[in-house]
This record gives structure tokens, sequence and C-alpha cells, in this order.
């Protein structure tokens, strides 16, 4: 994604619901796909998935919980690569580990080769055979077998795995991985965000040229009037649309109170917009009263969705024009 080019708001609302459903997005490697954040997978957000992280960041809709910094590669930038121990004083790798282990019961310190015998670990000093509870480590050095310097750490160098570049500390590039969880704004945008996916819906009604009225209201048998979130009117029908908007799955409870608002109304033409989607309950409830519903998670499918639903209507719309007047 360039970087003059915002996230989309869809992306960026999307991103926001499956941060709060998994109370934090942390990063995971393999080695066929590197770094990426798995959860996210299903958003399709592609190569432009790190920099989207980092714009909702900058934008403070997501704070960092946790960080972890790598080297990698100054020449693919993969943090791909194994590390080589080389001598301090001559610069070979033929190095050996010699630990100091110290026989408890006597306090006695050898190397542990003084201790390694053909029957296992016997003190040289007192010549009693050791098992792990005899003795401990007191530290370790490392010999290169070379120059025979002795050195309690050893230079690292590090191979790149993908392109064979050899690198330090030094040379090398640092990667910074980081973990998310979603701010109070972010938190806020989601709460607050009804009002534009109804607006985006509109706009798309009006792309497809079929008229919308916000706040559609009409007084039921009871005598109380109840307000949809907005009606599409096709030739000489009208639908009625109403946007369930929450932060968790859409209850049981939500569809009854659509279906007592349409008994009470007698509306037939009814589609109801469901983000996120609905419960097993609620989708049981749903089919059992006929109530057309769309559903889904991420904006993108909503989106399609209702396209089609509009596209649907003015299929009908011309065939009764057609029936009327006869005219193809």
């Amino acid at each position: 994604m360039p970087s003059k080019e915002e996230p989309s708001f869809t992306k960026i609302l999307a991103i926001l619901r499956k941060a709060i459903s998994l109370k934090e997005l942390k990063h995971s490697w393999s080695r066929e796909s590197g770094f990426s954040y798995k959860d996210l997978a299903d958003l399709d957000l592609g190569a432009d998935e790190v920099e989207y992280l980092r714009h909702m960041h900058k934008d403070g809709l997501l704070i960092e919980s946790s960080v972890t910094t790598l080297l990698s590669c100054p020449t693919c930038h993969k943090a791909d690569y194994v590390a080589i121990m080389v001598c301090t004083k001559c610069g070979q790798s033929s190095l050996k580990k010699e630990n100091l282990l110290e026989h408890k019961a006597g306090g006695h310190a050898h190397p542990e080769s003084a201790f390694r015998t053909a029957d296992g670990l016997v003190c040289p000093t007192c010549g009693k055979k050791l098992t792990p509870a005899d003795y401990r480590i007191l530290g370790s050095w490392y010999v290169c077998e070379k120059c025979g310097a002795k050195q309690p750490q050893p230079k690292l160098t590090f191979r790149c795995l993908a392109d064979e570049t050899l690198f330090t500390e030094t040379t090398g590039e640092t990667m910074r991985l980081t973990d998310y969880k979603v701010s109070e704004k972010g938190v806020k945008m989601l709460e607050l965000d009804k009002q534009t996916l109804v607006k985006q819906l509109a706009a798309l009604a009006e792309q497809k040229r079929v008229k919308l009225v916000k706040g559609f209201s009409i007084s039921g048998n009871s005598g109380i009037t109840h307000v949809f979130d907005f009606s599409l009117q096709y030739g000489n029908h009208i639908y009625a649309v109403d946007v369930i908007y929450g932060k968790d799955q859409v209850n049981g409870s939500s569809i009854l109170a659509c279906y007592a608002k349409l008994i009470d109304t007698n509306i037939k033409n009814y589609l109801l917009i469901s983000w996120p989607q609905l419960s097993p309950e609620a989708k049981a409830l749903a089919s059992h009263y006929n109530i057309k519903v769309i559903e889904a998670s991420a904006f993108e499918d909503i989106e399609r969705s209702f396209v089609a639903f509009l596209e649907e209507l003015q299929k009908m719309e011309l065939s009764q024009s057609v029936q009327t007047t006869g005219v193809v």
C-alpha cells in the first residue's frame, strides 16, 4: 500500500471488530510466509496488512500491547538465519564449549572434561562417580580448537538462509514486531459507526438509482409509530429496511423485536441488515418468521449483498414494467 494511501474505512472497522473479539492481535511467523497476523487472514489485507495496523496505531485506534525486536538480513530483510560462533582472537569457527563443574560434597571444581570418563562423570579429586544431584555447573567458556584461546563469549556472525548473506549485529537490520489492542478511541469508532453504515448503504442505493428515504416511519395497528432506518422504493412497492449494529452476534431478542414491528404495521416487504452476524438462535427465528436478512462481519460482504439485493429490485421493477406496457 503506497504510503500516501490511507486504509479504507471498511477495512479499518473490520480490523477493529476482529481485534475486539480476540482481545489482542498477535503476530506469528512461518518460514513460508514470514511474519503475519493469522487472525486477520480472512480479511484479505494481503501485503498491506502491517501498513494498515501501523496507520491505525498512528491514528490512535490501536495501542501497542507488546513489541519484539529482531535482527534481520540487510539484503533480503528476512529474519530467517543461523547464528555462527567465531573465535574473538583468530576469527575461526572451530569452538568447543567447556563447563566448570563443582563436586558439591568436597567443593572440588574442575573443567567438565576432567570429570568425564568412560564410566560417566567421576570426580578427579576424590574418585567418586557422580550423579546429576552431586554436582553443579559454576559457569562455562569456549575454547578455540585452532588457536587455543579461551573466551567467555565468542563473537556471533549470522548467515541468512534465504540468500546466504553474512552479517553481524552491527551490519544487520532490525525488525519490529508488534502486538496490538484496540484503544478507547477505536472502541468509540465502532460504537458510532451504524450511522456511517446507513450512509454508505444510502450512497449505494443512490448509485443504483433506487429511491431511498431515511427514517421511514409508519403507524401500526396499535397506534404506535414505528421507525425504520430507511425505505427502498421500486415502482409502487416499498421495502422497509432496518440495520442492527452491535459488538457481538445479534441475538434472538432483536429478531423478535423486528417481527413485532412487522406484525403491527402489516409490512410484507422487509429487509434486515445485521452487523455482525446473527447468533444461531437469531438465525432460526429469522428463518421461522421469513425475515429476509443480510448479515456479515465485513463491510465489503454487506455492501456486495446489498448491491445484489438492489439489482434484484431493479429486475423486479423492469419485469413489472414489461407486464404493464407489454414493451421490452
